[in-house]
């Protein structure tokens, strides 16, 4: 299954329940243009779900007792001739019998819901590090539960009262933290985690803890050499019998390891995409990867890149192209990526001083230069006064409430703990939030939980700044080492020269060119719009203070995009 949503009311039932099963319903189909796959109901629960045909198989298994359903691939049988039907049929198997070590064996991304017909209790469920999201509503004793968090927002029947603390970590970090969401009544699975839901009672259970795990005593080389076994292990589990293959491939790192590896797997047709700006890094080293591994390589160039839904991207761009391409990928609508590589394994946005002092137990430092060293913050400026106070000190308590609840065996990982579950957690939120409509699954090896396995079992101080990464690199086939990559700033360089005149994708513009000044007169027309609403959150919001920058970043004075992102977000989620 790609999507899948439902509801269950554990008081009387009556004829507002069937017009809410009919709302949501609506709001599936209305969303992806197409009819639902698969409707259950059954007296006070009801179940939907959408299914793409990206996978083989779909994601479900029903007896007369219980349900299963599972959005992505679980990975639990690994064999030449697995199959997600026969990982899903193992899900529910497990579940039945209350056995959580069915959840424990898988290594993919995926959720899921299980329902037992004869005594009403439902379960949700995350795989180990919660990439693929599971969001749920509870008031009294009505649950619905939706994959997509736009589908529960446009639900009128929810109650949308705002979650101001949430709001200001998705200002700040762009995302919220830990289960919250920026609705008071509506969570999301946390990593490993499985939620049972009965009349009068929910019951949390983290089912895999990731943050017990020790440092492995092995010699570095065999840590770096089984790292990259187990990665390579993970592409080939995910391609099963597909010869040819659509990947992304920017001109860094990540990407270029998946392709690498996809090859060495004997693709024999691998199409290779690159979204980027002209005359920079990422474009023109990709091209020249893509040369250098004989990939079928297409590439679209923007002016300025703005964090577009790249998977309608590459959607877009294969269909444009596929009519001129003869052999076709048994399965279009998957696409490898990179994503997770930069933090899971390249340990960005963290450095030796926080390490320290998390090892001396220093936690509120550690916290402080966290925020500090990735600038983050919210825009106190256009908050009103009650509020411009003590928001930052609201965040950074958020922040050591997260990490304070980590009982780590390596003392050390606490904030790369931290991203794991917050920031990689909701990393893919845009692209599994518009699913039903661009209709790509990604293939995702850098968020298997083998690889994670590995990566967590080598000494924190040797993968900070990209070390460990780099040795890992080495493994790969020489000639993906011949090409410049794009490096992270700060960490370890791309010894091969760079040419001068390609543009870096973290280079601060000195002056705004023609495209960026369309788009301030556009930002600023946005936050207008939204100041003469009547809905404009003046309890929160200093409206003055918002027009005053407004201006500034209209008129090129200041750069103040941040600040018309955090208004957007202030009026898109408080009524």
């Amino acid at each position: 299954m790609t999507v899948f949503a439902g509801m269950i009311s554990f008081d009387t039932i009556d004829d507002s329940f069937e017009h809410k099963c009919t709302e949501l319903r609506e709001q599936i189909e209305t969303s992806s243009s197409m009819k639902a796959s698969y409707v259950y109901k059954h007296n006070n629960a009801f179940f939907i779900g959408l299914d793409v045909g990206a996978f083989k198989y779909s994601g479900i298994n029903q007896d007369e007792e219980t349900i299963t359903i599972v959005a992505g691939d679980p990975i639990i049988t690994t064999d030449v001739g697995r199959s997600r039907t026969k990982d899903v049929e193992a899900i529910h198997d497990g579940l039945k019998k209350a056995d959580l070590n069915i959840l424990r064996k898988a290594r993919g991304v995926f959720c899921g819901v299980h329902f037992n017909k004869l005594d009403s209790k439902i379960y949700l469920f995350s795989d180990k590090l919660g990439i693929r999201p599971l969001y749920y509503y509870k008031k009294s004793n009505f649950i619905v539960f939706s994959t997509v968090f736009k589908y529960l927002q446009n639900l009128p029947f929810i109650d949308k009262q705002e979650n101001f603390q949430a709001i200001c970590e998705l200002v700040a970090f762009n995302y919220c933290l830990a289960d919250r969401s920026p609705f008071q009544y509506v969570n999301l699975l946390y990593a490993g985690e499985i939620i049972t839901f009965s009349k009068d009672n929910i019951m949390k259970k983290r089912y895999w803890r990731w943050e017990l795990f020790k440092v492995s005593g092995d010699n570095y080389d065999n840590l770096v050499e089984n790292a990259y076994t187990v990665f390579v292990d993970s592409i080939k589990i995910r391609l099963g019998d597909e010869t040819n293959a659509i990947a992304f491939l920017s001109g860094g790192l990540d990407s270029r390891c998946v392709v690498a590896s996809l090859l060495k797997q004997n693709v024999q047709n691998l199409y290779t995409f690159n979204f980027s700006t002209e005359m920079s890094q990422d474009k023109v080293f990709a091209r020249l990867c893509s040369e250098k591994l004989n990939c079928t390589h297409r590439e679209k160039v923007f002016e300025k890149l703005s964090f577009p839904n790249w998977s309608q991207l590459i959607a877009d761009e294969w269909k444009s192209y596929e009519n001129y391409v003869k052999n076709k990928p048994k399965y279009p609508q998957m696409a490898w990526s990179g994503d997770g590589g930069s933090v899971g394994i390249g340990h960005e946005y963290l450095n030796k001083q926080m390490v320290l002092s998390l090892q001396k137990d220093h936690s509120k430092a550690a916290v402080e230069e966290f925020l500090r060293y990735n600038n983050v913050a919210v825009p106190a400026r256009i908050l009103s006064s009650k509020y411009a106070r003590n928001v930052n000190k609201i965040l950074q308590e958020s922040v050591e409430e997260e990490t304070e609840g980590l009982q780590c065996k390596d003392k050390g990982r606490k904030l790369y703990y931290f991203l794991m579950f917050n920031d990689q957690r909701r990393h893919l939120h845009a692209h599994f939030e518009e699913i039903d409509t661009h209709k790509v699954e990604l293939m995702l090896p850098f968020f298997d939980s083998n690889f994670i396995e590995k990566v967590i079992s080598v000494p924190i101080d040797k993968c900070l700044y990209h070390e460990f990464y780099m040795d890992w690199f080495g493994k790969f086939p020489p000639e993906v080492r011949e090409i410049p990559w794009q490096t992270y700033p700060g960490h370890k360089a791309c010894p091969l020269e760079i040419p001068n005149n390609l543009t870096y994708q973290w280079d601060k513009q000195s002056s705004p060119g023609k495209e960026v000044k369309k788009h301030r007169k556009t930002d600023y027309s946005y936050v207008i719009q939204f100041m003469n609403q009547k809905k404009f959150p003046v309890r929160y919001l200093d409206k003055k203070a918002v027009f005053i920058a407004a201006l500034l970043h209209r008129y090129n004075l200041r750069d103040y995009s941040y600040i018309v992102s955090a208004v957007g977000k202030f009026c898109k989620y408080i009524q």
